[in-house]
């Protein structure tokens, strides 16, 4: 059943956005529950408002959880 079971976090490249998954994701779903999120400034989420914007240690900052 999809939803269930362990959590499979599944981060794109720096470059890249959450479609990278859109094949392996419902093969990892059996059993599991799959995590697919956009990273900041990525796919479906908003566009950073310059370039410097895209600091690969603040999108590091977004998977942590306090």
């Amino acid at each position: 059943m999809p939803g269930a079971g362990t959590a499979v976090l599944c981060l794109h490249g720096f470059m890249r956005n959450s479609r990278d998954f859109e094949e392996p994701a419902p093969w990892l779903a059996v059993g599991r529950r799959v995590i697919v999120p956009d990273l900041r400034g990525r796919g479906h989420s908003a566009r950073m408002k310059t370039a410097t914007d895209y600091d690969f240690n603040l999108l590091i900052g977004d998977m942590w959880v306090s």
